[in-house]
């Protein structure tokens, strides 16, 4: 893929009520519809969130030299050392926006998309946290369609040599708009942003509980738009899609948008996606390691803040791992697809090097956000309440053994079974044991 990136995001609440602590579950309609407060469903059914009327005014008109005044210096603690300093504008509805300071403080003219300026419940704040990013462009308003971004956008939004990063679209599948009509749109964003293609990120939408047969169409979409116009495809729907295009359970509180948990690990795996095709940051004994064993090209900066102060990296066939001032150790094949399929960012980093002694046929890694238990042919991942109950079992040591199958998430809940018996886990009731 290229290098451009950019950052258009899809719904999330209004910013008056997305300021409150409790996520909201505003989603703009057009402007002709009145507010509607939609009529109570089963218990197992999504509900669609309330909407509220979509505002009609343009944002207003800002210069370069304005809205760049709030950014704020590079914060790279890392800069002597000669890792790069790159910057990124955002661009997009809801997912953006989020609980982000308003223009004129009145939760209708969006906001500016800029360090300070940027709530915690917006991907780009945990984008932006990255020492190798600043963020210093864009716009980001809830509601609107990728029309309404392609109408309204103008070129004094982003500096020069910044990244475009385009997550935008979730509106149009709540409010019906053909999938065919968003690839005009988005490539008219682009074309006005002045952005070389090969700097913007095109970022897949989550899922959604509302309209989850229309998140693989759209995602489909947006990689062909993607590989025909040479812009990065950014994947942050696998890791939270349950495998039906609607939320795995716990990534979302109203069936559309992410948890603040969750929009951390998208902004993470932004942030990695600018990273990895800057080649800002290398290791020379990963990329002696990758060559000879073929790993391929790097799709990941290494990551060195791991607990036992190592560094890990993925590559396009493997991936690399050591412990401090250790040797690079290659993870096993199915450790590295899995972690792959199952998202980076879903599962965070390994904690430490793959561990075959726990079990005759089994490994054990640990990873930041769950645990992996693997062989030649298979490879399961225990994580959350699950985990924490499992744990207290004994884990591998104990009477439920290794997991012999993966999670299993509907309505009403989730289960795993082990070896000895079935853990599953309901909001009400939390986890429970089934032993054999």
């Amino acid at each position: 893929m290229t290098s451009a990136s950019l950052i258009a995001a899809g719904a999330l609440p209004s910013i008056s009520d997305a300021r409150a602590d409790a996520p909201t579950a505003a989603v703009a309609t057009p402007a002709a519809s009145p507010t509607v407060t939609p009529s109570p469903t089963p218990k197992s059914a999504p509900v669609a969130p309330a909407m509220v009327n979509r505002p009609a005014k343009s944002p207003p008109t800002i210069t370069r030299a304005e809205r760049q005044a709030s950014a704020k210096p590079f914060k790279d603690p890392l800069r002597e050392l000669g890792t790069c300093e790159m910057r990124f504008s955002a661009v997009g509805a809801s997912f953006t926006q989020a609980n982000s300071e308003d223009v004129v403080d009145d939760g209708k003219d969006g906001s500016w998309m800029a360090e300070g300026k940027v709530g915690n419940r917006s991907w780009a704040y945990w984008a932006n946290e990255d020492p190798q990013l600043l963020l210093d462009g864009g716009w980001a308003q809830g509601g609107l369609e990728t029309s309404d971004i392609a109408e309204r956008v103008q070129r004094s939004w982003f500096p020069v040599d910044t990244n475009l990063v385009i997550l935008l679209g979730t509106n149009n599948l709540l409010h019906g708009t053909p999938i065919d009509e968003a690839p005009a749109d988005i490539e008219r964003i682009v074309r006005t942003s002045g952005i070389s293609p090969d700097r913007v990120y095109l970022v897949q939408l989550p899922p959604s509980n509302v309209t989850p047969e229309k998140i693989g169409p759209y995602n489909k979409m947006l990689a062909t738009t993607a590989a025909e116009n040479g812009f990065h495809l950014v994947d942050v729907s696998t890791f939270l899609d349950s495998g039906s295009g609607s939320y795995r359970q716990g990534a979302t509180n109203d069936g559309i948008h992410l948890t603040r948990d969750n929009a951390q690990r998208v902004g993470r795996s932004i942030a990695a996606a600018i990273n990895a095709n800057s080649g800002c940051q290398r290791l020379p004994a990963f990329d002696e390691m990758a060559a000879e064993h073929d790993l391929g090209d790097p799709v990941d900066v290494p990551h060195c803040e791991l607990p036992d102060g190592g560094c890990v990296q993925l590559f396009q066939r493997g991936a690399l791992r050591r412990s401090n001032a250790g040797d690079p150790t290659l993870l096993p094949a199915r450790v590295t697809k899995t972690w792959r399929d199952f998202g980076v960012a879903a599962l965070g980093n390994p904690i430490e090097n793959p561990n075959c002694e726990i079990d005759a046929d089994a490994c054990r890694t640990r990873f930041e956000l769950g645990t992996m238990y693997s062989t030649d042919d298979e490879a399961f991942v225990v994580r959350g309440d699950i985990l924490r109950t499992y744990r207290d079992q004994g884990s591998e040591e104990g009477s439920l053994g290794v997991p012999t199958a993966e999670e299993i998430c509907d309505d009403d809940g989730c289960s795993q079974a082990f070896e000895g018996g079935t853990i599953e886990w309901t909001p009400t009731e939390g986890a429970e044991i089934e032993k054999q």
